[in-house]
């Protein structure tokens, strides 16, 4: 089974970061979702998803916690959630084409990757949950 690690990136404003997956990927092409990607051999999840934040946005992460973990696909799938202070120098890579902050109402009318929108609605219920 493989793991991978996806964060939702928030910044300041209240904005998430979803990303334009390139033409040339391997895996849905053309469709906006969350950074992250697989977790290397000896390396955490955790190690993983700061690895990748800072290969596909050079952004540095203020804040990181994992919120669930979950099966997808024959996968292991760990799910979190950072905050990001300094967000406007983000320097994409290659894996993407466009990125944008939005709110949960304009993600929805993105062509996105499965399941994205699930992500976000669970991690705001466990949000919810966590400050109650």
């Amino acid at each position: 089974m493989k793991r991978a690690s996806v964060c939702v990136l928030l910044n300041s404003e209240h904005g998430m970061l979803v990303m334009k997956r390139s033409p040339q990927s391997d895996w849905m092409p053309n469709k906006w979702g969350l950074v992250g990607g697989t977790v290397e051999p000896n390396e955490t999840p955790q190690e993983a998803i700061l690895r990748e934040i800072k290969e596909e946005t050079n952004l540095k992460v203020d804040f990181i916690k994992l919120i669930y973990s979950r099966p997808y696909g024959g996968n292991e799938v760990f799910i979190y959630i950072g905050l990001v202070n300094d967000y406007k120098n983000i320097k994409i890579n290659a894996e993407h084409i466009d990125y944008g902050w939005f709110n949960g109402k304009e993600i929805k009318l993105l062509d996105t990757v499965p399941e994205l929108i699930n992500i976000i609605f669970k991690l705001t219920k466990c949000l919810i949950l966590m400050v109650n």
